[in-house]
Parts: structure tokens; C-alpha cells; sequence
């Protein structure tokens, strides 16, 4: 995987996850198989002007050594088109068209003492999505997400009480 947030605007991510298995029946030999999986991957997401948030994902599903019955080869995409906005840009709402290529599938392969099977099973297939994200917590430039307020038996880093600009503490 490789991923960047090449600024405050612009975010991507680049990935491949692949899997080989192999086959051996000692019993019935005619049933060894080798069989091979790839997904990759591409991410990206950007505010080109302002509170506007344009996203697309593009994932590539390969399968080599399945049924010639199997769709062994296929992409999906997703996009959507948000905007953000209130303070801090806090809430998003966002449209998102899933699978707009309609070429969702579902594929797995079975495998037991006595035999293997390969399957695709319909699965949801395009469709789209209205959402509304409200981010509760945000924190301003320079602060830090750690609350600072002291609690009875915390354990704190830093200057001792009473260091410089700092009153002593009751009791010294």
C-alpha cells in the first residue's frame, strides 16, 4: 500500500493484496487445482475549491484457475461529490454512486475432502447514497486532541509545580 495526503486538500491511496493457493488431494488427484486472487486498488479524494470534496475509488478483482462459469475478471467504482460546510467545516453532505459500472460479483470457491466448488452469488449492485456526517470533535491548529485538564492520580510530563510562571502549590 502506498498512501499520501499530498496537502490539507488532497488525500490518495494506492494498494494490491494478492493470495495463491494450491490444491494437493493425495486421495483423488484429479482434484488438485491451483488458484490465484488479485485486488488492487486506487483511492483518492480532494477539496478543489472551497468546502466542494470530490471522491472516486477504482477496485480491480482478478481471479486466475476458477470455473469458466465464474466472471474471473472485473472492476468496481465508486464516486461521490460532498461539500462541507459550518464551522470548521463540521458537517458534510455527500451523494455517492456505488458500483456504477454494474459489474459487482461475488465469487468464492469451496473446498472439501471430496471436492471443490466455484461460486458468484448476486450481490447489490449499483445504487446510490445521500449521507450527512456531523464531526462533533474537531480541534484548532496547533492544539492538541489530549484533554489537558488534570485528574485526580494522572501522571503528568513537564515542568514541576510551581515551575517558572507558576505559582507554587498550596501547602509549599
Amino acid at each position: 500500500m502506498l498512501s499520501s495526503n499530498i496537502s490539507e486538500k488532497v488525500d490518495f491511496s494506492i494498494s494490491s493484496n494478492s493470495s495463491y493457493n494450491n490444491i494437493a488431494n493425495t486421495l483423488q488427484t484429479n482434484s488438485n487445482s491451483t488458484f490465484y486472487n488479485q485486488n488492487s486498488r486506487f483511492k483518492i479524494q480532494a477539496q478543489p475549491w472551497k468546502g466542494l470534496v470530490l471522491a472516486t475509488d477504482v477496485s480491480h478483482q482478478f481471479y486466475s484457475g476458477l470455473s469458466s462459469s465464474v466472471t474471473q475478471n472485473y472492476l468496481l467504482w465508486n464516486a461521490g461529490i460532498g461539500y462541507k460546510f459550518l464551522k470548521a467545516q463540521a458537517a458534510e453532505i455527500r451523494l455517492t454512486a456505488f458500483d456504477i459500472l454494474k459489474q459487482n460479483n461475488s465469487v468464492s470457491r469451496n473446498t472439501t475432502e471430496t471436492y471443490y466448488e466455484d461460486t458468484q452469488t448476486n450481490v447489490l449492485q449499483r445504487y446510490f447514497m445521500l449521507t450527512f456526517t456531523y464531526n462533533f470533535k474537531y480541534y484548532k491548529k496547533g492544539s492538541s486532541p489530549v484533554n489537558d485538564t488534570p485528574r485526580d492520580g494522572d501522571m503528568r510530563m513537564g515542568p514541576p509545580p510551581g515551575g517558572p510562571g507558576m505559582p507554587p502549590p498550596p501547602g509549599n
